[in-house]
């Protein structure tokens, strides 16, 4: 019986996100329990779906559960979604921001739109929405979930005649519109979009702020030696080199083969972290810590379950009687004193009892001592 084909990462994620977006003090103790938390929650519901996670909390406090059967999609654990939402708002602190319901992850995939007219498209960011959708609809019957124009500088737009604008689809929509479509009377191209950032680095000639897809070089670069070859096809020079880079390649195997950057130029292959060519991150604030009100909130015992309303709001609700039979602690209990066990001495403080508990005082015996 053949296997069947794994889903993508996107199609097993679903995830949540705060009512108002900021980053939670407890992120990395998130992280590390709530997939354990989730498991629980889904054996309690006598749920029979895997229950491996991995979850993920951003800067912006949203948290994520991806799940770990790659033929388990995140549509199936829907009616899970209230449960696991009032487990993570009862086990974490909220405070007046609790997280909102599970949600699936968003799977729309990102085309690009090129050659569009500038003068038929809206100077307004807003209106560029349903100007293109409507556009898109009526040549392929293909509904669009957003749009963005890919160049944000409106001056720079608006400088030439055409310019490119990125929609959002379904995943089964990308062949019905790719390659190419028509669009204002004219043959516009149509590809997916390629997500790179100021610290992505192309695997063509391994420089900074693009990627493979958009790398405008001819030829590939060695990221060990600098020179005209791709990587796999780097070899060392040395016949009889000690760690075998004649056979293989690797990088700065003996002296025969050292490495050079191609963006900094040091003795140092493309990957290395001390390059000089490699963008710095910014520092991170440090996270304050949380305050013991939080962390009394964070107790995983607390009767006190919290609901989350329609507005993302906590519901209010009133914490029941404990049922417990409250015991005094304030009369001392007698001490059954161990054979040669005197009293002692006057002014001697008594021995620590435990924990939050009053010190104990110790019992005299008023008969004779036994032997």
């Amino acid at each position: 019986m053949k296997t069947p084909s794994s889903l993508p990462q996107a199609s097993s994620r679903f995830c949540t996100s705060r009512s108002n977006p900021a980053r939670h003090t407890l992120a990395q103790r998130i992280a590390s329990t709530f997939p354990d938390i989730a498991a629980a929650t889904l054996s309690e519901s006598n749920c029979l779906l895997p229950k491996g996670f991995i979850a993920k909390v951003n800067n912006r406090g949203a948290v994520s559960l991806t799940g770990t059967n790659p033929n388990t999609p995140a549509e199936s654990y829907t009616p899970y979604f209230d449960a696991l939402t009032r487990r993570l708002n009862h086990s974490f602190p909220v405070g007046d921001n609790p997280w909102l319901t599970f949600t699936q992850a968003p799977t729309t995939i990102q085309l690009a739109v090129h050659s569009i007219p500038t003068d038929v498209l809206p100077e307004d960011y807003e209106q560029l929405f349903n100007s293109i959708k409507n556009s898109i609809h009526n040549a392929k019957a293909v509904t669009i979930g957003a749009a963005r124009y890919l160049n944000k500088d409106r001056a720079a737009r608006l400088s030439k005649k055409a310019t490119s604008a990125v929609v959002s689809v379904n995943p089964y929509d990308v062949p019905i519109l790719t390659p190419a479509l028509f669009l204002f009377s004219r043959r516009l191209k149509v590809e997916k979009t390629t997500q790179a950032n100021r610290y992505t680095q192309c695997t063509n000639r391994y420089r900074f702020g693009h990627a493979y897809a958009r790398c405008t070089q001819k030829h590939p670069t060695c990221p060990y030696c600098a020179l005209h070859h791709t990587r796999s096809a780097h070899r060392c020079q040395n016949p009889i080199c000690p760690k075998g880079g004649d056979s293989k390649a690797i990088s700065g195997c003996c002296p025969t083969s050292p490495p050079h950057c191609p963006n900094c130029g040091d003795d140092r292959d493309a990957f290395s972290r001390t390059c000089r060519a490699k963008p710095v991150p910014p520092p991170q604030p440090e996270p304050s810590a949380p305050s013991d009100e939080e962390l009394s909130d964070a107790s995983s015992d607390s009767k006190e379950a919290m609901d989350v309303c329609d507005n993302g709001r906590p519901a209010p609700s009133t914490p029941e009687a404990p049922s417990t039979q409250t015991v005094d602690l304030s009369t001392p209990r007698p001490v059954r004193q161990s054979k040669d066990t005197h009293d002692p001495p006057s002014g001697t403080p008594p021995a620590p009892t435990g924990r939050g508990l009053p010190p104990l005082t110790p019992y005299k015996t008023s008969g004779p001592s036994r032997k």
